[in-house]
């Protein structure tokens, strides 16, 4: 899991997302009952467009351990999958489990700009960098998306 996590980035980025599933296929195959490596491949899946494979993972981490990120995570899917009605769904119940979880504001901004509403996407990633996750914010100021 440890190696895996190396390929992310930051910014939340996966540099490599093959070798980090294949990796992360280890990890499920040594604990399947650990949530944190199929939340992670949920991810690394989603990446490489694998995204039915993505919410199933995420799914099973939801499964054996509900925690808001890993909501966030499924409504970010559900974007990719475009299921606007599932990433909602999931935003809100993710935000009622912990608001204080900034993936969830991150990843609802990706469903708001992609509806053109911009106003709430940017309300969004500045509440995410309130709760310690400034990066995408910064980047919206610095392009201009946001003011």
């Amino acid at each position: 899991m440890v190696e895996a996590e190396k390929y992310w980035t930051d910014s939340g980025e996966c540099v490599d997302p093959e070798q980090a599933a294949a990796l992360l296929d280890k990890a499920v195959d040594i604990d399947p009952l650990d949530p944190a490596p199929y939340l992670l491949r949920s991810r690394a899946l989603s990446d490489m467009g694998y995204h039915n494979d993505a919410f199933d993972d995420v799914t099973k981490a939801i499964r054996l351990s509900p925690t808001a990120e890993a909501y966030a995570v499924r409504g970010l899917i559900c974007l990719k999958q475009n299921q606007p009605r599932g990433a909602a769904r999931d935003f809100e119940y993710a935000e009622k489990l912990d608001p204080k979880e900034p993936k969830i504001y991150e990843y609802r901004a990706a469903g708001a700009f992609l509806d053109g509403r911009v106003s709430d996407a940017c309300d969004d990633l500045e509440r995410a960098c309130r709760l310690g996750s400034c990066r995408p914010w910064e980047n919206a100021l610095k392009n201009k998306v946001c003011r």
